[in-house]
């Protein structure tokens, strides 16, 4: 996905990527940036970094929102650093990132009110990103005919009217995440009298301590200045420690946009974006662990930009529907935004 043939294997995660397995549905998909299919430039190497906070002040219990007496909330940012490069005519891009993850928190505790942060590195992952098809960025027009004796000018090349690309990925995590708030598993307990805690270990931890997969397909349709895009990631996690398993997870984006500019090395676009993510119960030493399970649906503007070798996103998503198994913390809103340097 890169600027030219890059944006078709380089460029296609972008913001898509929102928010992903683990952690009250916030522990970061893989980013990478946005489609360029408009750039008329190729580069095979990108540096950047993502950013996304999200906040969640409200609790559910299966799905229902309920009171929230203590204020308990989650504040979540996670930074991912990205490095990434194009292979065999820019068809293949392998792309790592690594996430920093800061989270300050109140919580129910025993009788009390927990207030406290948790901030390191969370589990890298390694994608690879295959254009199975995509469209030539440019093709040649017929030079018009020429007077006798004059000269054929060889014309320029110029942007077809449509455009598109449909890419498949693969990915792996490695556990290198401090996994130990998972623990507190086997320590959670309600206090009659007192609320219950809608933070848990599971939403604190900053990795599994497991080695997990990633599935996932993109397709990116263009035609003249208008623009569909959609995206599809599925998590696929095994047990990692305290003998704790995080659901798989499935998560989903789509939304037509439209470019505002696009003429060669400069590109501005808003897209209505429209995200999702469905993941079941985690596993805690082989019982089922009742306040993990998750549906979410968020709709919010995506704004991309290019000039040159930078390209950036922001993004807002506000939730419109969260469905929840027991007493979780939910999201309120999410932001994000993302620059990358390509050379």
């Amino acid at each position: 996905m890169k600027s030219s043939s890059l944006s078709l294997s380089l460029i296609a995660l972008a913001s898509l990527f929102h928010p992903a397995a683990a952690s009250a549905c916030d522990l970061c998909g893989i980013y990478t940036p946005p489609f360029d299919l408009a750039s008329d430039q190729s580069f095979v190497w990108h540096v950047g970094v993502a950013s996304q906070f999200t906040h969640f002040g409200s609790l559910r219990q299966d799905g229902h929102e309920i009171s929230n007496p203590l204020d308990q909330h989650l504040d979540s940012s996670i930074s991912q650093f990205l490095v990434g490069g194009s292979f065999f005519d820019q068809r293949l891009d392998l792309q790592v990132n690594v996430p920093y993850i800061y989270r300050s928190y109140a919580r129910a505790g025993h009788h009390v009110v927990q207030r406290g942060d948790e901030e390191g590195f969370g589990d890298m992952t390694l994608l690879a990103t295959y254009a199975l098809f995509r469209t030539d960025k440019s093709a040649g027009q017929p030079s018009a005919p020429s007077a006798k004796g004059a000269k054929n000018v060889t014309p320029a090349a110029v942007e077809p009217r449509t455009s598109g690309i449909f890419n498949i990925q693969a990915g792996l995590k490695a556990p290198t995440g401090d996994s130990s708030r998972l623990e507190e598993e086997l320590h959670e307990h309600h206090h009659d009298g007192y609320p219950s805690s809608g933070i848990h270990g599971h939403d604190l931890a900053l990795g599994s301590g497991s080695w997990d997969g990633v599935i996932g397909a993109e397709a990116f349709f263009r035609r003249d200045n208008l623009f569909f895009a959609a995206e599809v990631q599925y998590s696929i996690r095994s047990t990692g420690d305290y003998d704790y398993r995080y659901a798989n997870d499935l998560m989903w984006d789509f939304g037509p946009g439209v470019y505002f500019v696009r003429d060669g090395s400069r590109t501005l676009a808003l897209q209505a974006l429209v995200s999702g993510e469905d993941k079941g119960l985690d596993t805690f030493q082989g019982e089922k662990a009742e306040d993990t399970g998750i549906t979410f649906w968020f709709v919010g503007p995506r704004v991309t930009a290019s000039f040159g070798r930078w390209s950036a996103e922001a993004g807002l998503d506000i939730p419109v529907s969260l469905n929840t198994t027991d007493i979780q913390a939910v999201p309120d809103y999410r932001v994000h935004a993302g620059v990358t340097f390509r050379f």
